[in-house]
Formats: C-alpha cells, structure tokens, sequence
C-alpha cells in the first residue's frame, strides 16, 4: 500500500506539472479479453478536448477499436431553464456528431463511435463511463471550458487519472520554444 500511494502521487505530480501530454497506463484485469479496444473521448467543444479526439484521430488503432464521447452538461445545468438546457444540448449534439464524422473518416481501425450526454459532474460522467462501459484508455484534455467551470468542479484531469480504473491520456497543446500556455 505504502509503494501504491507513492508511485500514485509521482504519476499525479507529472500529470499535473508536464507541460506535455502525459499517458497513465494500467493494465486490465482481463487481458485476455476477446471484445475490441475501447476508447472514451471527454469532449466539450474546447480546444483542449479538440487536441484529443486530434490524438484519437490521427492514430492506429487495432482493427475494430469503438471510441465512446462522453460530454456532461454538468449537474448545475438543470437548474437552468429548459431553454438554455436545450441549446446547451443541440451545442454538445453538434459537437459529437462532427467529432463522429471525423472518426468515421479515420481508416485506422475504428469500427464505431457512440456518444453520450451527461448531466453529471464531468468527473464522475468520465469515470463511471469508462467503468461500465469496459473502457481500455480515457483520452481527456488539460482544461475544459472556462476558468469558473473549473474551479468550481475542480481539475477533471487530474480527477479522472487518478481515480480511473483503466489507462488514462491527459492531452495538451504541443509547445515550442517562446510558446506560452494561457
């Protein structure tokens, strides 16, 4: 236990402080297992989470691999009026369905694409996602939309990579020299 939470808060310590994408890999359980990769997207119309369907996108996958987009409204939004939950909705809908026609292009292996919308906390939408689903790897960006948002929910992120029962890619902008993040 005492070997866990150390190498648990050295992986936390590179995910939060890498100024590049960081990969957390854990095995499943079932290795043997005969179903097709699984992969969950986190995407909210950022540019962030942009930068991981990108990631998602322009690689090769196994032949038959599903990918999963996970979005959530967030918990707070059904305070809203139904209005603004509607077009809150149609957004998000327009989001999943051009990051389906971009993965649908893909000829690298991905078979299918499906994709859901939460009114969860984004970081339990993610995680229980993942969970039921049987995801191999979680592919979220650094930051999602707005700094309120974020302080509010906290760093979903870090959240996920440290909670999540499979492999989890935190995605981030490549930088160059001179280059500064916002």
């Amino acid at each position: 236990p005492l070997e866990r939470v150390f190498m648990g808060s050295v992986s936390q310590r590179v995910a939060a402080e890498a100024q590049c994408s960081v990969r957390i890999a854990r095995g499943r359980l079932e290795e043997t297992r005969s179903v097709p990769r699984r992969l969950v997207i986190g995407i909210d119309g950022s540019i962030d989470s942009e930068q991981a369907l990108s990631v998602v996108a322009n690689r090769h996958w196994p032949e038959g691999t599903e990918v999963r987009l996970v979005t959530s409204i967030g918990p707070f939004s059904q305070e809203l009026n139904p209005r603004k939950i509607d077009e809150e909705r149609r957004t998000i809908s327009e989001v999943h369905a051009k990051a389906m026609q971009r993965l649908s292009q893909h000829s690298g292996g991905i078979m299918t694409t499906t994709s859901v919308i939460s009114f969860k906390d984004p970081k339990h939408a993610l995680l229980q996602e993942a969970e039921s689903w049987g995801a191999d790897t979680i592919f979220v960006g650094s930051r999602g939309r707005g700094r309120l948002g974020r302080f509010l929910m906290g760093s979903v992120s870090s959240a996920v990579a440290s909670r999540a029962h499979c492999s989890v890619e935190i995605v981030r902008k490549a930088t160059t020299v001179g280059d500064e993040e916002s």
